[in-house]
């Protein structure tokens, strides 16, 4: 199977699948036991089983970049990994006082990787090629 879109860089594609394989295996893991999720706090299964399924999901989107080979939907999942951990970066300055520079390398290096995919397309025109593309492929078609 051919990995990489024709458009896209193989730094963007290998990130990819990092995040795809990442994302799987630490999604599945929290959901199947909550207390194995990253910076698990005591009692708190509720929301280490919300951190499962955000991070499963973006795994999955990423997956879908990867089987469909399109620079779209690659600018559609990092555009959810960014979003992902900005929200992750806010709640560490709210809890620590300061920014932990994990927070920061994962906001840039997606925002920067996403930024490859929006040379070869805009975003707003990557969700509706992303859409197109589904539509296509939908076995009802």
């Amino acid at each position: 199977m051919k990995f990489k879109p024709e458009n896209l860089p193989w730094l963007v594609v290998g990130y990819g699948i990092i995040l795809a394989l990442g994302g799987l295996a630490l999604g599945i893991g929290a959901f199947a036991n909550p207390s194995t999720a990253v910076n698990y706090i005591d009692g708190a299964d509720g929301i280490a089983l919300g951190w499962a399924g955000r991070t499963l999901g973006l795994g999955l989107a990423m997956c879908l970049a990867i089987y469909l080979r399109s620079a779209a939907v690659y600018a559609v999942a990092f555009a959810g990994a960014i979003g992902r951990e900005l929200g992750d970066l806010i709640a560490t300055i709210n809890v620590d006082g300061g920014v932990a520079m994990i927070a920061v390398v994962g906001v840039l290096l997606p925002l920067s990787l996403a930024s490859q995919c929006q040379l070869a397309q805009p975003l707003p025109t990557a969700i509706k090629t992303l859409a197109t593309m589904l539509w296509k492929r939908s076995p009802t078609r």
